[in-house]
């Protein structure tokens, strides 16, 4: 059950999310979406409504969202991201500033995943550094879960070594959990992360 709401206040606009943010379905609201905050945009869909929302936080089997309408507690959701579809049940959902802040928890488990969470896809350019190998090194982040990264690089780092990853909006820190080559040369990295920091 989707619950109608006023308008997002403009003050809760932050500039990491934009028109051209992967958003699955239509592009309905690009700003109402902004208006969230930052995080990756998701589609959910009950039997009543479907809505965007932005995940704040990734937690082992669930996430945090904002969203711009009610979820009713206990009520069935799909969350959709690119090809990532999963069911969950609205645990609690709450008004916050202008929005609502919605905790989900997924019904599937994911005994296919390293991480025993959902593997959110994504393409997103950064930078590496380790202190062992010197240079940073160019990669993408390909996935995201409550756990840990995927990162695909041109250079493989040892199991247990600490990097810093590093786009225009965030640095995070963690440990090399698994490396395999990849056809061409490019490496595969699984990385635990232990803090992230915001930039600016």
């Amino acid at each position: 059950m989707c619950l109608e709401v006023g308008p997002v206040r403009q003050e809760l606009i932050e500039p990491s999310l934009t028109a051209d943010t992967p958003v699955t379905g239509s592009q309905e609201s690009i700003e109402q979406v902004r208006s969230l905050g930052r995080g990756l945009v998701v589609r959910l869909t009950t039997d009543a409504c479907s809505q965007l929302g932005v995940v704040r936080e990734l937690v082992p089997n669930g996430a945090f969202l904002a969203i711009q309408q009610a979820l009713a507690k206990g009520s069935s959701v799909q969350v959709e991201f690119a090809t990532l579809q999963l069911e969950a049940e609205v645990s609690d959902c709450r008004p916050a500033e202008g929005r609502f802040d919605a905790h989900l928890i997924f019904s599937e488990t994911h005994a296919d995943s390293v991480r025993g969470a959902p593997r959110f896809p994504l393409d997103i350019p950064v930078q590496i550094y380790n202190a062992e190998l010197g240079p940073v090194m160019e990669g993408r982040v390909v996935d995201l879960s409550a756990g840990g990264l995927g990162l695909e690089t041109g250079m493989a780092l040892p199991i247990g070594d600490v990097a810093a990853i590093e786009n225009d909006s965030y640095i995070a820190f963690g440990a090399v959990r698994h490396c395999s080559e990849l056809p061409g040369g490019q490496f595969r990295l699984g990385v635990a992360v232990y803090h992230v920091m915001p930039k600016g």
